[in-house]
């Protein structure tokens, strides 16, 4: 089989794990808030990574550096960026809370991304659950996870 592009214009469905309202075999219930997520594109995650990883000088390092990786920030703008709707997302008075986009200029290609103030509505761990659904290379793996000092 030959390589296949990322189509960053197909999305799918995602139920939250913490939703009430998710059924036990993974489905969606009645009531779920479903998640509209797509593939970021190459320069989408680059631009990610770039943002969140800084080299820090290690003599003590074979490399010469440590990477220091803000993974919050990395969950976030990878939500951001792959999150491209959602429906059934309520606020605490039981009102549907409108998903919003605005147009930023990602070098020089202008991009819809998810408004800043709409993505602060969720819950870290649910923007860090997205995130991982949206660009699953970031997860860390459990040898990185016994090497880390978190």
């Amino acid at each position: 089989m030959a390589l296949v592009g990322i189509d960053p214009g197909a999305t799918r469905e995602f139920v939250s794990k913490y939703d009430p309202a998710r059924n036990e075999d993974g489905t969606p219930g009645e009531c779920a808030t479903i998640f509209r997520l797509r593939a970021l594109t190459s320069r989408e995650k680059a631009y990610v990574r770039d943002r969140v990883t800084k080299l820090i000088p290690d003599a003590s390092s074979p490399q010469g550096a440590t990477a220091d990786i803000n993974i919050n920030d990395q969950a976030w703008l990878t939500a951001r960026f792959g999150l491209d709707g959602w429906e059934n997302f309520l606020d605490h008075d039981g009102n549907v809370i409108e998903f919003k986009t605005v147009s930023v200029n990602l070098q020089g290609t202008k991009i819809d991304v998810c408004k800043q103030s709409i993505l602060g509505r969720l819950d870290l761990h649910i923007i860090k659950e997205l995130a991982e659904d949206i660009d699953p290379d970031n997860e860390l793996n459990e040898e990185d996870a016994k090497n880390s000092d978190g």
